[in-house]
């Protein structure tokens, strides 16, 4: 009988574990049979076998009927032929079932194992013998071992052997598990899984998928790095000569010359061998000289800190009874030397930039208000806490109410700081984040001062065991308070919370709910707390993450959370980009790509604000790229070397902007540095430095492209708080470090060539208005200035440009300095006297800038603005004359009164010569404007009537196509007016005799081309009438006067133009009187 047949036997009998055991010792002997391979290969005949065998034949008459359901799957099962004793059997052979198949599958997993160890081991013996084959061991003690070793390790081969060994299918897998595991710890993770796919047969994760029973190797930098300590065993050599035929040869002049290409060779070795342990020396050194700066900047702040807390712990050991009967019952604190606290960032930092920082993320020193929480430093000795829950509990028992809890939070912290049981402390933990549901910012504030306490006194151990836990299980509580709280806390606990904690633990609590916290504040005070957290980095693993979460927020929707952002995290991360020199390269590049792109789709108010943001954003990082700049530069590093002393100069001579002193000691020596600065760069010629040419280059000229790609709209005031000021405070800011010199000769003709390269699409854009503002004005005279603008002007309107942009420029520079005044009087008075139509055109915008910005300036106002205003109203364009009736309007609503009836004087001429729609149409809107600051006499006295009246000559004419479209604007005009005078004060002879019978005129006129604006004038005609008790108008057109009225009952005549122009004459001409402006010389 041979096995074949035994296995047949076995299989056919149900023998199932006979049979493999069979199978397993077959194997091991290397006579495998192919039938039993098969058989145990193949699940589905396992199945079978077991269903068929693991029930005996039985006669009952419903065996089929629990054959079927047998076969059935779970929910296929039914009860029909069934009986409950049959179920309940059959699940009961069913659990036999299972646990069979349960124990033969342990049997096959435990036999598995057992082969793959003695592959394995047979693996490693074969590796070890054929490395011995190579470098036998059999002398050196333990040669097994080493030689098992030696698999892990590179060989050393021959300098002078080309040849490439056969690689091995062990030392394969080895090296790419070591080349896997170099990729993932330089963070070329990309190519780590590339790698990884391409060998998919091998499992990178676990190094016993190598198949060797050795230890894990060292990294391949160990290796490289143990390279160098190996001998290369100098192989035998021999000298052989052989003697030629050839007379010619002088053989001893060879060996000569041989003997000394080997000592020149030999001397070379020596020097290059020489060479490169200096240099390992000398880079060793400098990394040592580095570490050590770092470790003593960091043990002097500790050691500091120490001091404090050893003469804290002084004077409370000579407070404490020197027989203390329960002192072993009280905790021990914690030792000096076991605590560390990390109180300095890793990071230099100036103490105003960390002032300034603490002071926008929140994180406030103890208050001495509190005087319990400032006792528990001094809770050592058992009086002291007997002394705490003295003072609290009478506050605590008649309080325990919901508005009074606060009172528990002091005897709380005592108590969990001073028990000695970790689960008390926990449990007192949770009480404490549990003890008032809603905590408000004051209670918040005591909850964490006294955690700072704790964290003195107990030290990191205790706040990552006890209360980061507790901080982390309240991170998704549904009030937003206590969120706040755990937020709040992180931030004010960083200084004591180990550092391989704040860049796990703390960072994902943080950025969870920076990101995906639903409240903005929480989100604020998370971002607060990351900001402190960045300062406190010791290395630079988790930059490319943290500034990747910056760039995330600030592509909010909430602008509050983008401002916190701004405020805090953003400069904290300008501060680490700067430590670590990524400043240039990662930051302020990418933040300069961002606007491009979003000045690409300027083309509504959302690519504004996405502009404004970004425009925000470099205005932060601008003062750490200046600080970079100016730090960087040679010659000012030289002078520190050579200790140079640098001339104070005093802040009050060098104008320079308040967010460069936080990089300095104080003003004096800041305005010293960057007064040396500017007189290094304002020359016409110096030599760049590396970090001066990417400011150049790469910062500014980008910078500058985009905002020509911006164009300027009219009159939009939100615009210009989002771009234009932001534009200009930028470059304002820069002109202040770099002196105006730098402005002159350095920056003008860096604009002037990228515009050169890359001419603009839009003439009048933002960056011309940044140009005249931020770069012109403060850098050349006024007389210059103002011939630069009009020049400027003359441009644009020659080929047909808008002109925003200089206007703007103008009203900015009146809006800082009234002392421009009069240079652009003189130049808007130039452009009154030109033949060319749009310059008088333009005159027109300058007075009303002007009369706007100086409008108590009366002198400047009677003598050149109204007579240029006069002048202009006076022209036979009607375009033009429209042009001065917004500067007449603003003289009539705030200057003197002399001054003010002179320009309704000739408002009122302009609107009694023209009568035409257009005219109308801006009389009525500049009324609209200034009406309120109208004097009431003026307003009631000729306006109102002569408004009226030139109302009623529109309606009278005749309602072509034309006429119908006119005269729906005016009546929506006239509308929009009396809206505004009907909340303001009037006499009730002007509601009746005009102002009624008007707004009845203007209903009738809307009946037939506005009729669904009829609503509001019957509301302006209630509102007049539950104030004055004056009644519509009937359909006669008489109004309906109050009982006993003796008011007329129908308008009276305003007096005429003659009369009004008689009058004037004689205000003009009566003794003492002023002098008519237009008789002035």
């Amino acid at each position: 009988m041979n096995y074949q047949s035994v296995a047949d036997q076995l299989l056919s009998s149900g023998l199932l574990l006979t049979a493999l055991e069979l199978h397993v010792e077959l194997a091991e002997r290397g006579k495998e049979l192919t039938s039993l391979k098969k058989f145990f290969e193949n699940p589905s005949n396992f199945e079978k076998y077991t269903r068929k065998f693991s029930v005996p034949p039985s006669p009952c008459p419903s065996q089929a009927s629990i054959e079927g359901f047998k076969h059935r799957r779970g929910s296929q099962a039914t009860l029909d032929s069934t009986s409950l004793f049959e179920l309940t059997r059959f699940s009961e052979d069913s659990r036999a079932q299972t646990e069979d198949r349960l124990a033969v599958l342990e049997f096959e997993l435990r036999k598995a194992r057992e082969t793959i160890h003695s592959l394995r081991s047979q693996l490693t013996d074969q590796a070890a013998k054929l490395q011995d084959s190579f470098h036998p061991q059999a002398d050196v003690p333990g040669g097994g071992e080493s030689a098992k070793l030696s698999l892990i390790s590179d060989l050393v081969e021959d300098p002078e052997d080309d040849e490439i060994p056969a690689i091995r299918s062990h030392e394969r897998r080895t090296i790419n598990y070591l080349v896997n595991e170099y990729l993932l710890q330089q963070g070329c993770k990309l190519t780590s899984i590339t790698f990884s796919d391409e060998n998919s047969e091998e499992d990178f994760e676990d190094w016993d998928s190598v198949g060797l029973n050795v230890a894990k190797p060292p990294s391949l930098l160990r290796l490289f790095r143990d390279f160098g300590q190996h001998v290369v065993p100098e192989k035998d050599q021999t000298e052989q000569s052989c003697q030629t035929d050839e007379p010619w040869i002088d053989n001893a002049e060879i060996s000569r010359l041989e003997g000394q290409n080997q000592a020149l060779e030999t001397e070379c070795q020596v020097l290059r061998v020489a060479r490169d342990e200096l240099s390992e020396k000398l880079s060793d050194h400098q990394k040592l000289q580095d570490q050590s700066e770092m470790k003593i900047k960091k043990l002097q702040l500790d050691h500091q800190c120490l001091e404090e807390l050893i003469e804290t712990l002084k004077a409370n050991r000579s407070s404490e009874p020197s027989g203390n009967a329960n002192e072993e019952d009280q905790p021990s604190s914690v030792a000096i030397e076991d605590m560390d606290v990390d109180l300095s960032p890793r990071f230099p930092i100036s103490v105003a930039l960390f002032q300034l920082l603490s002071h926008r993320c929140h994180i406030r020193n103890q208050p001495s208000s509190q005087e319990t929480l400032t006792k528990m430093s001094e809770a050592d000795a058992l009086d002291t806490v007997l002394q705490l829950l003295a003072t609290s509990l009478p506050n605590i028992v008649p309080n325990v109410i919901l508005a009074k809890r606060d009172e528990l939070i002091p005897l709380l912290l005592i108590t969990i700081q001073m028990h000695p049981e970790s689960k008390i402390r926990d449990h007192f933990l949770n009480l404490l984040f549990n003890l008032i549901k809603r905590p408000e910012a004051p209670q918040r504030e005591m909850i964490i001062h006294g955690f700072q306490a704790m964290a003195q006194k107990s030290g990191p151990a205790r706040i990552e065991s006890e209360l980061l836990p507790q901080c982390w299980e309240q991170i998704g509580h549904k009030y937003e308070e206590r969120r706040i709280l755990v937020a709040e806390t992180c931030g004010q606990l960083m200084p004591f919370i180990p550092a391989n904690l704040r860049v796990s633990l703390l960072l994902s609590m943080l950025q969870q709910m920076a990101l995906e916290d639903r409240e903005v504040q929480v989100r604020c005070s998370a971002i607060r707390s990351l900001a402190f957290l960045v300062i406190y980095l010791d290395s630079d693993e988790k930059f490319d993450s943290l500034w990747q979460l910056t760039s995330t927020l600030l592509k909010e929707t909430h602008l509050e959370v983008i401002h916190v952002t701004h405020e805090t995290l953003l400069p904290a991360m300008a501060h680490l980009g700067t430590a670590l020199n990524l400043l240039h390269s990662a930051i302020a590049r990418e933040s300069i790509h961002l606007l491009i792109k979003h000045t690409d789709l300027a083309e509504d108010w959302s690519s504004y604000q996405a502009i404004h943001i970004q425009l925000t954003t470099l205005s932060v990082l601008l003062p750490f790229v200046i600080h970079s700049v100016i730090s960087s530069a040679p010659k000012l590093q030289k002078e520190k070397r050579q200790d140079h002393s640098i001339d104070p100069v005093q802040p009050k001579d060098l104008c320079v902007s308040n967010t460069l002193q936080v990089f300095y000691q104080d003003e004096t020596s800041m305005a010293s540095v960057i007064q040396a600065f500017q007189d290094l760069v304002g020359c016409e010629w110096y030599e760049r430095w590396s970090e001066m040419n990417w400011f150049l280059d790469a910062f500014l000229t980008p910078f500058f492209q985009a905002l020509a790609k911006i164009p300027v709209p009219s009159e939009s005031h939100d615009f210009e708080d989002a771009i234009l000021k932001p534009a200009i405070e930028f470059v304002s800011q820069l002109i202040e470090s770099f002196g105006r010199d730098f402005g002159l000769m350095s920056l003008l003709p860096l604009i002037e060539r990228q515009q050169e390269q890359n001419p603009p699409h839009h003439m009048d854009n933002v960056l011309k208005a940044v140009i005249a503002v931020a770069i012109l004005r403060p850098c050349q005279s006024q007389e210059v200035f103002v011939a630069t603008l009009k020049q400027w002007l003359i441009l644009h309107l020659q080929e047909s440009h808008p002109t925003n942009s200089i206007l703007f420029a103008i009203k900015s520079t009146l809006n800082e300095s009234r002392n421009f005044g009069v240079s652009i009087a003189e130049m808007a008075w130039t452009l009154v006297t030109d033949q060319d139509r749009a310059l008088r055109n333009f005159s027109g915008r300058i007075f009303e800038a002007l009369v706007v910005e100086v409008i108590e300036d009366d002198d400047l106002i009677g003598n050149r603005i109204l007579p240029g205003l006069v002048t202009l109203s006076s022209d036979p364009d009607e375009l033009i004359r429209i042009s001065a009736l917004p500067g007449l309007g603003v003289i009539m609503a705030g200057s003197m009164d002399a001054l003010r009836e002179k320009a309704a004087f000739q408002f009122l001429v302009s609107l009694e010569e023209g009568e035409s729609a257009i005219v109308f149409l801006a009389v009525l809107a500049v009324l609209g404007h200034v009406w309120k600051d109208l004097p009431m006499k003026m307003r009631e006295e000729t306006i109102l009537y002569r408004v009226a009246h030139i109302f009623s000559k529109f309606c009278s004419l005749d309602q072509d196509a034309g006429s119908l479209s006119r005269v729906s604007d005016i009546c929506l005009s006239l509308l929009q007016l009396y809206e505004i005078v009907s909340d303001q004060t009037l006499s009730a002879n002007s509601v009746h005799q005009i102002l009624l019978p008007n707004l009845d005129l203007l209903s009738k006129c809307m009946e037939s081309v506005v009729p669904t604006a009829q609503d509001r004038v019957h509301a302006i005609e209630a509102k007049l009438e539950s104030i004055y008790g004056v009644g519509h108008a009937n359909q006669n057109g008489e109004s309906r006067l109050p009982t006993g009225s003796n008011a007329a009952t129908k308008m009276v005549q305003s007096p005429s133009l003659d009369e009004m122009k008689h009058k004037m004459g004689k205000l003009f001409n009566k003794p003492g009187g002023p002098v008519p402006f237009w008789k002035k010389s």
